[in-house]
């Protein structure tokens, strides 16, 4: 791994990063821990492309599921009663609860929770893809 501490960038400046990117991306060490990671705009080019291009995979990957009929479209309280949850009451992000692990066989499931109003909770289309 190749390290920097953050005093050394400190001391030296931009001179301490310069010296060490040649050799690959650069973890800053600051209280004896890895807290940054400074990576060439090369590499975070590659980076950006590469997440990009999964995230294509993905999409054609849902699509050809589609095509072949392995979903099941429904509502979000179909997907909660078919996977036998306990129904919540909408509720900001920050103060959610935690939500229960997904059968094994659930490949992707889809549901987001969208405020209409203060006092209600719109029901959603939620994509259902299993895979054995």
């Amino acid at each position: 791994m190749n390290t920097v501490p953050a005093q050394e960038i400190k001391r030296r400046g931009i001179a301490a990063v310069d010296d060490l990117i040649a050799k690959g991306d650069l973890h800053v060490i600051r209280n004896n821990q890895p807290q940054y990671v400074v990576l060439s705009e090369e590499r975070y080019q590659e980076l950006l492309v590469a997440e990009q291009e999964a995230h294509y995979a993905r999409v054609r990957e849902s699509l050809q599921d589609l095509k072949e009929g392995r979903v099941k479209r429904g509502t979000a309280d179909d997907l909660i009663e078919e996977l036998k949850l306990e129904a919540r009451s909408c509720i900001p992000l920050s103060g959610r609860p935690p939500l229960p692990a997904p059968p094994k066989n659930l490949w992707s499931t889809t549901a987001t929770c969208v405020r209409s109003s203060p006092s209600s909770c719109a029901t959603l289309s939620v994509i259902r893809s299993s895979r054995t």
